[in-house]
């Protein structure tokens, strides 16, 4: 037992003792995935671009402000898919987080960041909108940044939206950073 309580020790050490400086302000980053609805069946995966600009009022927290655009979620023309519907779904979103951030390692810094979701959605067949419908929900992020000796770096997340006019979405992307 005393051997095993060394060991934790020495991680502890390592980990805590050997975190690098998080000396910058803010953090503006441009990305790009896929989105997916993840509990309504018979949507393809729609892709998406995230505009992001973070402000760290201490090494570790930061508030966000982002703006994401979504193309179509269109219907799924797989064989699996269990729905016909011709509607398509145009989504538009916006939205507050707060980020908490492990400067673990100079070149590696995992995140954890909560947001609130102000979103707008259209429903459209035939070339005519059927429907219409805006809300806030909330999101939960994991994700890393690779920052560089230079101001560049790069970022990958995954994010999670719950409740988005009855639909859950997911998304996956990577990024570009700019350190300031």
């Amino acid at each position: 037992m005393d051997r095993l309580r060394q060991h934790f020790l020495f991680l502890l050490l390592l980990l805590f003792g050997s975190q690098a400086v998080a000396d910058d302000l803010g953090v503006l980053s441009i990305a790009s995935g896929k989105a997916s609805v993840s509990n309504i069946d018979g949507y393809d995966k729609s892709s998406y671009y995230r505009w992001d600009g973070v402000f760290f009022f201490t090494p570790r927290w930061g508030v966000n402000v982002f703006i994401t655009g979504y193309e179509d979620f269109v219907p799924s023309t797989s064989p699996s898919a269990t729905t016909t519907s011709p509607v398509t779904l145009n989504l538009d979103t916006k939205g507050l987080g707060l980020t908490h951030r492990w400067p673990l390692y100079p070149h590696f810094q995992p995140f954890i960041r909560a947001e609130f979701l102000d979103w707008q959605l259209e429903a459209n067949a035939f070339a005519r909108r059927v429907g219409k419908d805006r809300g806030k929900s909330l999101g939960v992020a994991l994700g890393f940044d690779l920052p560089s000796r230079n101001a560049l770096g790069l970022r990958a997340e995954a994010i999670r939206y719950s409740d988005i006019s009855g639909a859950d979405i997911d998304q996956l992307s990577v990024g570009l950073t700019i350190r300031f």
